[in-house]
């Protein structure tokens, strides 16, 4: 069917782990010097954190097959910054035994160019997705997964309105309200790409699915508590070419018919 060559839909039974890939640039030993106040901001925000290299062994093991990096890894292999203005525009950390709190009144947060985030893999220990994270008005890229946040996810993240890819998952404890989400789809129309699977998303009413943005090419919600009838009208999405829903154990699902 027509339908189906343009959507791949996996519904699986059992595990099926979803990795949601960034496309941060990554910088080299000729980059340009960083701006002093966002040098400043990132050595507070790494002597705010501890190194676990136990951790960073464990998540490089299970996500990429080699821990060799963790003895010689270092912080500035994931800063990339302006050619031009020095300031901070990507920041990622992923899998770097990151070990401590995210405090609303981090340093990180003074990172206000930043253009693509990637703090995956770590171990936050149960830190809030607060509302400081609004403040990154540039961003474009975020991934937050399987790292240890809980709570409500704040709604200032719906600021965020020039994010290309979201990906929350994995966060067990992370809840995601209706209202959050409602204005997440309406401020994010450059969306392409979102992962919310092992989220709680049990209070989401399923229609609100059809606002999403309609560049989205994949949708991750495997696991994520929802409930009720999953709308017909998502198959029919013409740029959705990926969609996770397995997990969802109260989910209904029915196939839009073709004469």
């Amino acid at each position: 069917m027509v339908w189906f060559s343009r959507l791949y839909l996996f519904l699986f039974l059992f595990y099926s782990p979803f990795y949601l890939l960034s496309s941060l640039p990554t910088s080299s030993p000729t980059s340009p010097f960083c701006h002093p106040d966002d040098s400043s901001a990132l050595l507070q925000f790494k002597n705010s954190l501890s190194f676990s290299e136990l951790d960073c062994v464990r998540y490089r093991l299970i996500h990429y097959g080699d821990a060799s990096s963790c003895q010689t890894m270092s912080w500035k292999d994931g800063v990339t910054c302006d050619d031009i203005t020095g300031h901070v525009i990507g920041l990622n950390l992923t899998a770097a035994g990151l070990n401590g709190i995210i405090q609303s009144n981090s340093s990180l947060f003074r990172l206000a160019h930043l253009k693509s985030l990637v703090l995956s893999y770590n171990n936050f220990h149960r830190s809030q997705i607060s509302s400081e994270f609004g403040r990154f008005e540039n961003i474009m890229h975020l991934d937050l997964s399987d790292s240890n946040f809980a709570g409500q996810v704040a709604s200032e993240i719906s600021y965020l309105s020039k994010l290309h890819t979201l990906d929350l998952s994995w966060n067990f404890d992370l809840r995601l309200e209706a209202s959050t989400l409602k204005r997440i789809f309406e401020n994010t129309t450059n969306l392409t790409e979102l992962s919310l699977s092992y989220l709680d998303m049990s209070s989401i009413a399923l229609i609100s699915l059809m606002n999403l943005s309609s560049s989205l090419t994949s949708l991750h919600l495997s696991y994520s508590s929802l409930q009720g009838k999953f709308p017909e009208g998502m198959f029919r999405r013409p740029n959705l070419q990926v969609l996770y829903l397995d997990g969802n154990t109260n989910l209904s699902i029915s196939f839009p018919k073709y004469n």
